[in-house]
């Protein structure tokens, strides 16, 4: 301050000013309960939530089982097989716990034109992802042409790079019951 300043001035108090706090004690803070639904109430909706969520976690797995599951064994089936030279068609798919059945299945192959087959149901055992045991009941094999024209084709088939010369896409086993071949010679 100015010595010259008028006594007025220097009496006036400072301009900040600092309160110490008092000897008292501070009061407990009350909870403050704010009207709205009753802690039972809160709970059973927080409980029918989560049963509602772990539904949906059920209904999505039984969805991707029922639905996408199937829809990728058709396609792998189908982009397998087209890997070998053979057109498949499947109508269905139904799902086992060794395995899966393919329904209404259509088979083609054009290095080996005038010969298809046809199958109600193929069960496809299956060990990990690799197939097993394939059975076929009521399988019509229908082949057209001379023995020596078809014996030669399916030969260039089995030989070819593609053809059915086994591997991990072919089953251990071939179980064919009830099932008939039939011939048609030109």
């Amino acid at each position: 301050m100015d010595p010259e300043s008028p006594v007025e001035e220097r009496a006036a108090p400072a301009a900040l000013q600092l309160e110490l706090p008092s000897s008292m004690p501070a009061r407990a803070v009350e909870p403050v309960f704010v009207e709205g639904e009753p802690l039972r109430a809160r709970l059973r909706r927080r409980a029918f939530l989560a049963a509602l969520a772990f539904g949906v976690v059920v209904a999505l797995g039984i969805v991707a089982v029922e639905v996408i599951v199937p829809r990728y064994v058709r396609r792998a089936c189908i982009e397998q097989a087209a890997a070998h030279g053979i057109v498949l068609a499947i109508d269905d798919v139904e799902l086992r716990t060794a395995g899966f059945v393919l329904q209404g299945v259509k088979a083609t192959m054009t290095d080996l034109p005038g010969a298809s087959i046809e199958a109600p149901a193929v069960t496809v055992e299956t060990r990990g992802l690799q197939p097993q045991k394939l059975t076929a009941s009521g399988m019509e094999i229908a082949v057209s042409g001379r023995w020596s024209g078809v014996s030669a084709a399916l030969n260039r088939w089995r030989a070819s790079e593609q053809g059915g010369q086994g591997g991990a896409w072919a089953p251990e086993s071939l179980d064919l019951d009830g099932s008939r071949i039939v011939w048609q010679g030109t």
